[in-house]
């Protein structure tokens, strides 16, 4: 099973979420003191939600194809 990893700039801490392609909840993570998160995810269409306490949220979709993705999610 591939991973969506990523950073999330500023996003120290920031709940994430992930989404099916119909948005449909499917889990979520913390993210570390970096902002980084890891999911583990058949591959597909993906929604990833960032939710930082004082900012606005932020969301981006991805393919995930069978290799691991790395993601950045802009400030």
């Amino acid at each position: 099973m591939p991973r969506l990893t990523g950073k999330i700039d500023g996003g120290a801490g920031s709940f994430v979420q992930l989404r099916d392609a119909e948005g449909d909840f499917v889990g979520e993570v913390r993210a570390d003191d970096d902002g980084r998160f890891v999911f583990h995810a058949i591959p597909g269409h993906w929604r990833v939600i960032c939710l930082t306490p004082g900012r606005n949220r932020r969301q981006q979709d991805v393919d995930l194809g069978a290799a691991d993705m790395d993601v950045r999610i802009p400030a």
